[in-house]
């Protein structure tokens, strides 16, 4: 049987390999005779068989192509880097129970797809720069990064942008991402310092390109897939990466200046975004512990012991200074699953997101996930501010829904399409609910009427005001969607002192979308004005992924706001009415200025970021998906 034969086997019977553990080959061998031993694979001891393996251990996940990459894009790596993945990586629980020859001979099977001469040997696939210009930092202007400062307002201040000036918006220049891994891009957002532009990818490799004309300066290859933003201060570029290492390399160079392992638990991460402030560096860590419940064999995995924490390291030398964990005591045993399997809590309760700094309260604020198994703790769905000096707990707000009681007990495995028993599932969540995060960035802005307020979104389509100088009371709230597990409030929002600009995903299950995009006063939490029931575009493209979900964080540059959806348009309104007044549709193909097959996606994730006259956003999300795949960084250009 031929490799493409094989691939395409492996994906339509994937799920029912993994749903009864065999093989065709093995349900038509003999039963083995009395006596032979078994291995933890509960198959008959000997030569390991690979597709075997493949099919109880990766194919209920990799088949259903949800969360993790297919085998052919998995035939991209190289058989060391699979190896790698399953040994130190994201798979090491996976594979637990194998032997180092097993991996091997897993690692070999899922990467044979393709020939070495069909995987794409360019690395980095940069066009480098001739000219050596150097590194010179515009504090007015610089967006250095999530935000242009720490309170992550994402409004483009002392720009040229504005609502009459955007219809001159062209697009000046595409870089292409180069699909050397599993995943080609994720939508991530650029930093910007002087005239050069940071950025990560899932390819492994961090970039400073020139923003005027896209090529590189350097190019960085770190040892697992780049999630972070990467943020500049300081002459320093810091970013973190899926195997929850820190990095800090030279900006203008890209030498690596020092790297710390952040967090040890199997499959942690650095998922949500670096922020650096006077000096230190604080990193969040998730974990993808419990995507281990996705079905199948893996409701035999316990479930659960990570925990989310905050790490603060010196900018310079990489001491880390302090480790404060979102859950303050370690899992226990709490009992056993409906199909026995142990149980561990609490647990949960990661960071996927950037940490707001309140320097003048000397506090940092962190939105969390939720948790994942019991007993119920405040810090689940919250807002925790730690005191940055010490990382001690100050306060905690928790936002847990109230429609579930005020917790949110949950992982994959609730879901019905996982585990229509949800065997796996809390005591206290018999019906699957939850999931209901905040990840977007917690937004410290100043009102109109001198107040200082936590603006804070979550997954449950609620949008909050906190009172920072009152352990985080609720000031007011409102519902802006209906929320769900990949719905409500996602990766971030803008506010401008006036207003705050929520974009609302809404996507259900099966990626279908009713999103929308709300100016909210933040004086009284009212709607000023509304974009909902869009029709997207999606003419020529996947429908699903392609939908009118709103999950591009927004951005404001005077008059104007910029958000974006899963159709992969890049929308620009003006502030005061919701008036659309330019828009671009980035899943198109390009030619891009390092020669690599350009091609646009869906939006989300990442933000645009703008600066002076020009706009930057990466298009396409090639992560869990849940938009459009696409591989390209554009520059936009106001055209006078």
């Amino acid at each position: 049987m031929s490799n493409r034969r094989l691939l395409h086997l492996l994906t339509l019977f994937g799920i029912l390999f993994a749903a009864t553990s065999v093989s065709a080959d093995m349900e038509a061998a003999p039963p083995p005779p009395p006596g032979t031993k078994f291995n933890v694979l509960n198959r008959p001891s000997g030569e390991p068989n690979a597709a075997v393996i493949y099919a109880q251990r990766c194919a209920e996940c990799h088949a259903r192509a949800f969360f993790s990459p297919t085998v052919e894009q998995m035939s991209n790596l190289t058989p060391e880097e699979a190896h790698k993945e399953l040994t130190w990586g994201v798979m090491m629980e996976f594979a637990n129970g194998l032997d180092d020859f097993e991996r091997w001979e897993l690692a070999k099977f899922v990467t044979s797809f393709k020939k070495d001469s069909e995987r794409d040997p360019r690395g980095h696939g940069a066009k480098m720069c001739k000219d050596k210009t150097p590194l010179v930092a515009d504090a007015e202007h610089d967006w250095p990064g999530w935000s242009k400062d720490n309170s992550f307002h994402a409004n483009a201040t002392n720009s040229k942008f504005t609502a009459a000036s955007v219809k001159n918006l062209k697009l000046k220049w595409a870089v292409g991402f180069p699909q050397v891994h599993s995943f080609v891009s994720g939508g991530h957002k650029v930093s910007v310092v002087g005239d050069r532009i940071f950025v990560g990818s899932l390819n492994h490799w961090v970039y400073s390109f020139d923003a005027d004309s896209g090529c590189a300066h350097w190019a960085f290859q770190a040892e697992f897939r780049i999630r972070s933003n990467v943020t500049v201060r300081d002459g320093i570029a810091v970013f973190g990466d899926t195997g929850a290492n820190a990095y800090a390399v030279n900006a203008e160079t890209g030498q690596l200046l020092w790297r710390k392992k952040v967090d040890w638990t199997p499959t942690s991460r650095v998922s949500g975004n670096i922020t650096v402030h006077d000096g230190v560096v604080y990193v969040p860590i998730s974990n993808y512990q419990e995507v281990l419940n996705m079905g199948g064999r893996t409701l035999e995995f316990p479930c659960c012991t990570a925990r989310g924490s905050i790490s603060a390291f010196d900018l310079h030398t990489g001491e880390r200074k302090w480790k404060t964990y979102t859950i303050d005591q370690r899992s226990e045993f709490i009992g056993t699953t409906k199909n026995g399997v142990n149980r561990y809590g609490p647990s949960g309760v990661t960071v996927f997101s950037a940490i707001t700094v309140d320097d003048k309260r000397g506090l940092l604020y962190v939105p969390t996930a939720n948790q994942q198994t019991e007993p119920v703790i405040p810090e689940s769905d919250s807002v925790i501010a730690l005191d940055m000096k010490t990382g001690a707990k100050v306060w905690v707000k928790g936002l847990a829904p109230e429609q579930f009681g005020g917790q949110d007990v949950y992982h994959l495995g609730c879901e019905a399409w996982v585990d229509g028993e949800r065997k796996t599932c809390s005591p206290l969540n018999p019906k699957g609910q939850g999931d209901r995060d905040i990840v977007a960035p917690v937004i410290l802005v100043e009102r109109s009427d001198g107040k200082e307020v936590l603006m804070a979104g979550s997954k449950d389509g609620m949008l909050y005001a906190l009172d920072p100088d009152a352990k985080g009371e609720i000031l007011w709230q409102t519902r802006l969607g209906r929320g769900g597990e990949v719905g409500g409030i996602q990766w971030g929002f803008s506010s401008d002192g006036k207003n705050a600009y929520v974009p609302v995903q809404d996507m259900d299950a099966d990626m279908l979308a009713d999103g929308s995009f709300t100016a909210v006063d933040l004086l009284t939490g009212k709607q000023v004005w509304r974009v909902e029931k869009m029709t997207p575009d999606c003419e020529g493209k996947p429908a699903p992924p392609c939908s009118n979900a709103f999950g591009l964080p927004s951005t404001v540059a005077n008059d104007v706001v910029f958000t974006g959806s899963a159709d992969g348009l890049l929308r620009a309104y003006k502030k005061a009415t919701g008036k659309l007044v330019w828009s671009f549709d980035t899943a198109r193909d390009y030619e891009t200025v390092n020669g690599i097959k350009g091609y646009g996606g869906g939006l989300g994730y990442g933000g645009p970021v703008i600066v002076k006259d020009k706009l930057f956003v990466t298009s396409g999300n090639d992560y869990a998906q849940f938009a459009m795949p696409g591989n390209v960084l554009l520059m936009f250009e106001l055209d006078e």
